[in-house]
Formats: structure tokens, C-alpha cells, sequence
């Protein structure tokens, strides 16, 4: 019984070793500024909104010595949001989303980056975890519509400024 176990682990093993198919040609970074007001009321998500953030993905890709038909998949890799304002951390967030969406059909967004719990001694960096998603047909045009939420534990110790960087993998075959 143990030797198909151990038979059937090796085959599993084996068939999962195949990997995919795609290379990352580069990474496309997006940044915006995310301002916090002091005194937001704390156990809500507060939404952070960026409705037209022009991007130059074709002139990227130019760059790269690609066309836009060269791209099988453009998905996130990472979000980290930094404080500009020293002496200030991110214990009073839970939780933060981003979603990533066309600003011409807002409804149509993807979730993209998001991390559950936000441990209570996090510095001056948030980093937002990046979620499997395919965004390559948001990039082909000229702009993206970015919402970013936080979700406060407790109220925010004073306005901040802060900067969100995004980071998202070009992949091609």
C-alpha cells in the first residue's frame, strides 16, 4: 500500500513540474499618491480613488522591442504603500484592497492586490498582496481606474501622504 502511495506522490510530483510556458519580458510600474485625512472614522473601509491614471503602456513596450500582439498576460506582482510622512506607521489599517478597472466601465473591475491582516507593528511599508488575474486587456488602452481600500482598525493619527507603487508582470511566451 505504501509503494503505490509513494508511487502515486512521484507521479503527482512529476506532473506538477511542468511549469508554464511564459516568460516575464519586464515589469510595469504604476504610481499614485494616496493621501489620508487625520481622523477618518476607524472599523470602516475607506476608499481611495484614482478614475483616469494615464499610462504609457505602448510606449513600454516599445521599449521592450514589443507590440501589443507579442503579450499573452499582463498580471500584479506587487503593491507596497509607503509613508512619506515620517514618524508614522500603518497600525491603524486592518485590511487593503486594490482593484484595478477601465475608466471607461468602472463596473468592470478586478480585484487585484489584497492582504487580509495588517500586523500591528508594520513600519513606514504596507505591502499588498498580489493576486492571479489577467489585466492585459485594461492595459491595452491609454488609462486605468485604480481603488485602493484600507480598512481602519483604529483613526488615523494625522493626515498622511503616501505613495502607492504597483508593480505588474509583463508576461510573454
Amino acid at each position: 500500500m505504501w509503494r503505490i502511495f509513494f508511487y502515486f506522490s512521484v507521479f503527482l510530483l512529476i506532473l506538477s513540474c511542468g511549469g508554464k510556458s511564459e516568460n516575464i519580458a519586464g515589469q510595469f510600474t504604476i504610481d499614485v499618491p494616496i493621501d489620508i485625512g487625520a481622523g477618518l472614522p476607524p472599523t470602516k473601509t475607506h476608499y481611495f480613488l484614482h478614475r483616469d491614471v494615464a499610462i504609457k503602456f505602448d510606449e513600454y513596450l516599445s521599449s521592450l522591442g514589443l507590440t501589443s500582439k507579442d503579450i499573452r498576460k499582463v498580471e500584479p506582482a506587487s503593491a507596497i504603500l509607503t509613508l512619506i510622512n515620517r514618524g508614522v506607521n500603518w497600525t491603524f489599517v486592518e485590511h487593503a484592497t486594490v482593484y484595478v478597472f477601465d475608466p471607461d466601465h468602472p463596473q468592470d473591475e478586478y480585484l487585484s492586490f489584497r492582504t487580509e491582516f495588517i500586523p500591528l507593528k508594520i513600519g513606514e511599508n504596507l505591502n499588498i498582496l498580489p493576486f492571479q488575474v489577467d489585466l492585459t486587456s485594461l492595459f491595452l488602452g491609454s488609462s486605468v481606474g485604480l481603488r485602493t481600500g484600507l480598512h481602519f482598525r483604529g483613526a488615523s493619527p494625522q493626515s498622511i501622504e503616501s505613495v502607492l507603487r504597483l508593480k505588474f508582470n509583463v508576461m510573454v511566451e
